[in-house]
């Protein structure tokens, strides 16, 4: 039972670690969502700029 316990418990510890990665993967990608989007806006008021 006390070895049960303790493979159940290293199981919840695993998902835990596998969820975190999960979020910390998808906090990247909206972070680079969020630099390619800067990155458009500065072209987009280059290319206004210029224009002017």
């Amino acid at each position: 039972n006390g070895n049960t316990a303790m493979i159940n418990g290293n199981t919840a510890m695993i998902n835990g670690n596998t969820a975190m990665i999960n979020g910390n993967t998808a906090m990247i990608n909206g972070n680079t969502a969020m630099i390619n989007g800067n990155t458009a806006m500065i072209n987009g008021n280059t290319a206004m700029i210029n224009g002017n």
